[in-house]
């Protein structure tokens, strides 16, 4: 790839990466991109999240429109709702963490319905002790 290439498809990559198109004034510039906000909006669980757990849409990287469609997919709303309800009470969230689905997934893993869940599944081997 040559100069003026590399230069184009990083000025590409960083109109996709949050945050680099701001200004100095701190305010972000209108442009194309910005409709993938207005329709992230939509999802019902962004919207529970923006009234019930407002820590976790503050994260460096909160969650996205499709990943709340994976989310439903993997998991239980009920359980949803109680890990994203834990993530918005533990004080050290913002500084800890980083992406809201990745914190969500860990979340997921270490709790024991989740381990019970994938083991009936067959999704992951029982460890046996002998």
């Amino acid at each position: 790839m040559n100069k003026d290439g590399l230069l184009c498809h990083l000025s590409s990559l960083g109109r996709k990466i949050k945050g680099l198109g701001r200004s100095k004034g701190g305010e972000k510039p209108q442009s194309k991109g910005d409709n993938n906000k207005k329709e992230d909006t939509r999802h019902k669980l962004i919207q529970w999240i923006a009234a019930n757990a407002e820590r976790v849409n503050k994260m460096k990287e909160p969650l996205t429109f499709e990943q709340c469609d994976k989310l439903k997919e993997d998991f239980h709303n009920e359980f949803i709702i109680e890990i994203l309800t834990s993530m918005h009470n533990y004080e050290p969230l913002l500084r800890k963490n980083r992406s809201a689905n990745w914190t969500f997934r860990n979340w997921a893993k270490r709790d024991e319905r989740y381990k019970k869940w994938r083991e009936a599944k067959g999704l992951i081997e029982i460890k046996m002790n002998t």
